[in-house]
């Protein structure tokens, strides 16, 4: 359980370096610059080291609060993981674009397709991925309509010992292509955009993976993500969501929607449980506190059940997978309401621990 203490240890030390009269390193009223060292440990990477760096700023003038934001993170695993992903918010008057790139090199698991697959020894495979996601929104009072662009490509490197990769004729165990296109439907009343306060965030995207656009796979995905947030008091806060995703056509199996991560259903390993629909649920409360006189950290506490199934008909009330945790966060950012967490989820059997910029949702 010592390892576990090290995201605690992590947000501790960046704590320090935080001046209460100073928050970053600004380069003026509208850009501020953070970077830190962090390292975590997880069973299926090993121990991490890595660092990241959150720019926020303002390039045009928006009638909501919402500031631009790039992130840059990289670690590096003692079991030779190896992850670097940009990631950006940009907000310009009445638009936005939402642009991920990335590359990763890492062992992951499969443990084939059902929500009571067997918690085999032999899940491991390893991979390397890496591709590019972009959303263009036009922003009209509170909704939002997005154009959606999605393109992945998988190289599986080693099957190892995996029984379904190794004997069984199972989409994408060569790796491939996935290429999508297209659009979103959303509402946004959030008070802040990186840490919300009070409002509402709802959306609903359709993306055709076809190979005229040079996938080697034809199916849609569906995505519903409907957030709440409320402010009890004067400084509880309480988030809730709803999520899923939906699949039609044949994906790689490693596009099939997942449960677990570091999002939603913490405490599995994503894709613990894969089927084509999933279905998940969360309430998050987070209360302030003082440290040492510093008044950055809150104490956050979450719960969420969810399950996994090959059509709506199947879903149980006995499928449902249970997931509990908790952990600190750490305003890293006060004026832009940038935050780092630390927490520990569990679920049936199951344990995660995950170190991130970022709220979950």
């Amino acid at each position: 359980m010592k390892k576990y203490f090290i995201i605690i240890i992590n947000i501790l030390v960046i704590s320090l370096y935080a001046d209460e009269n100073n928050d970053t390193t600004q380069t003026s009223d509208n850009f501020t610059l953070l970077a830190y060292p962090y390292a975590f440990y997880k069973p299926e990477t090993g121990l991490a080291f890595g660092g990241s760096a959150i720019a926020n700023f303002v390039i045009l003038p928006t009638n909501f609060n919402k500031p631009s934001q790039v992130i840059i993170n990289g670690y590096y695993t003692t079991i030779h993981n190896f992850s670097l992903s940009i990631d950006d918010e940009i907000y310009l008057s009445t638009f936005s674009l939402n642009t991920g790139l990335y590359y990763d090199k890492f062992l992951n698991r499969f443990y084939g397709y059902g929500n009571e697959t067997a918690d085999i020894s032999d899940a491991d495979f390893k991979a390397n991925k890496y591709g590019l996601s972009l959303t263009f929104n036009k922003y009209i009072k509170t909704a939002l309509l997005g154009i959606i662009l999605d393109i992945s490509n998988w190289e599986i490197t080693d099957y190892m010992d995996n029984p379904f990769l190794l004997n069984e004729n199972i989409n994408g165990k060569n790796g491939g292509q996935s290429s999508g296109l297209g659009f979103s439907i959303g509402f946004d009343s959030r008070d802040y955009v990186f840490l919300p306060e009070n409002g509402y965030y709802h959306s609903f995207n359709v993306t055709f993976y076809k190979k005229v656009l040079g996938s080697d796979f034809n199916f849609i995905r569906y995505i519903i993500d409907l957030r709440k947030y409320w402010l009890l008091g004067e400084k509880i806060s309480l988030a809730w969501q709803y999520f899923g995703q939906f699949i039609s056509g044949e994906p790689a199996f490693y596009y099939y929607p997942a449960l677990g991560g570091s999002k939603i259903m913490r405490g599995y390993y994503e894709g613990r449980f894969r089927d084509k629909l999933y279905m998940a649920t969360q309430v998050e409360t987070a209360v302030p506190f003082e440290i040492f006189g510093i008044d950055r950290f809150s104490g956050v506490a979450f719960a969420g059940i969810g399950e996994v199934s090959n059509h709506i008909g199947n879903f149980s009330i006995p499928g449902i997978k249970w997931s509990l945790g908790g952990g600190l966060r750490y305003l890293l950012d006060k004026k832009n309401r940038t935050v780092l967490r630390g927490e520990i989820g569990f679920g049936h059997g199951s344990l995660g621990i995950y170190f991130a910029a970022g709220t979950a949702f």
